[in-house]
């Protein structure tokens, strides 16, 4: 069991990372798991990935990525307070009485009276699996100040690793660890500038289901001034405290990924919305977006999730009402996501509607959930979800009408 007192604490008046300087805590977290006496060890930490022919990734900042049956890390930790290291990745078939499951990211805590200026890197990463092991989550990232200062060369990052063996460079094996957490606390009254400093907390890509990026809190909507552009955000989910309206001419998201957290939220665009270059745009469920228009090109993707319902009439779940015309470009997609246990879906208006080649409008796969295994100490499955979901038996399920 681990105590919050057990990590390097920062406690300063100013503190200043120059170009070219680290703070580094990568791999410093909870151990990765192995295999033990033929039993398969889960990682250390609370969101550490189960063990298994395939270890699952190490969780944190979300539930990492499985590398088979049941295995991934649960989400852990505080997003507004974060601590704890990142937990580590599930032991898998390879570890050969060792471990061979990657470690989790540390955790950074920094407390300054007065300034924190970030020019060069923060880091806090998991660490990559050997062969058929699960990556470790990112760690934790908490920094109290002031005032935040930097500039885009600035870099704070989290990231989760992926279950490949490092020797080799690939394949991937087994789960990839979760993205970490990052709070900047900042006195929102001595904060009156965006210091772009680039923010990440990326998940190592998976064997099965994909591990979840982390998280980012930060006291008020000052970091969203200006285009979101050069992986300022990469990917991230994050939560503003206190957000729930976003007024502003124009939006761009050009090579940057972020999905916000503050839950209802209304975005409100007096002109274009752009997502463009392989930025991505993800809105909570129950989330309005109302513009001028929309434009998704150059990879460009934009999500949005319904809240629950009861879907009476023309009730939706997510409403994208866009005055004039949603073009959708050569490898760019909008995903409306509906409510997975309810049924409640996204509306989408607009004057006119194009969608290129190769682009889309894509809802595979986000409809009601499936049924699964109830519990491992007394088997029972479950059926589907939705008026149709498919029955189960003991040992094959039958499918959704």
């Amino acid at each position: 069991g681990w105590q919050p007192d057990n990590r390097v604490y920062v406690v300063c008046s100013n503190l200043t990372v120059a170009a070219g300087g680290t703070i580094n805590a990568d791999v410093a977290g909870y151990t990765g798991g192995g295999l033990i006496i033929n039993q398969w060890r889960r990682g250390y930490g609370p969101g550490g990935g189960f063990g298994g022919p395939r270890g699952g990734g190490g969780g944190n900042g979300g539930n990492g990525g499985s590398g088979q049956d049941e295995t991934a890390g649960p989400a852990c930790g505080s997003l507004g307070f974060p601590q704890d290291p990142g937990s580590g990745g599930g032991g898998g078939y390879n570890a050969i009485g060792g471990t061979n499951a990657g470690p989790g990211g540390g955790a950074v805590r920094i407390d300054a009276g007065g300034v924190v200026a970030v020019y060069g890197t923060i880091t806090a990463n998991g660490g990559t699996a050997g062969s058929y092991g699960g990556g470790g989550s990112g760690g934790s990232i908490l920094i109290q100040c002031r005032r935040f200062d930097g500039d885009t060369n600035g870099l704070i990052r989290a990231n989760g690793a992926d279950g490949r063996c490092p020797a080799d460079g690939g394949p991937i094996n087994g789960g990839g660890g979760a993205g970490g957490r990052i709070a900047i606390l900042y006195d929102t009254a001595a904060q009156t500038t965006n210091p772009r400093v680039r923010l990440a907390a990326a998940p190592g890509p998976s064997w099965g289901v994909p591990a979840e990026p982390g998280t980012l809190y930060l006291p008020n909507a000052l970091f969203l001034s200006g285009a979101l552009t050069d992986r300022l955000f990469w990917p991230l989910r994050v939560f503003f405290n206190g957000l729930t309206n976003w007024d502003l001419d124009s939006l761009t998201v050009r090579d940057c990924a972020l999905t916000f957290l503050n839950e209802p939220l209304l975005v409100t665009v007096t002109n274009a919305v752009v997502v463009d270059a392989g930025g991505s745009l993800g809105l909570s469920p129950g989330a309005t977006l109302r513009g001028g228009a929309l434009t998704l090109i150059n990879g460009g993707t934009l999500s949005m999730r319904s809240a629950a319902t009861n879907w009476a009439g023309t009730n939706c779940g997510g409403l994208m009402e866009v005055a004039g015309d949603v073009a959708i470009g050569s490898n760019s997609w909008l995903y409306p996501a509906s409510h997975p246990t309810n049924g409640g879906s996204v509306l989408l208006r607009m004057s006119n509607l194009v969608v290129a080649a190769a682009g889309g409008i894509s809802a595979n796969g986000l409809g009601y959930r499936g049924g699964g295994l109830l519990t491992n100490v007394n088997p029972r499955s479950t059926y589907g979800w939705g008026p149709s979901g498919g029955t189960c038996g003991n040992a094959r399920g039958g499918g959704g009408g």
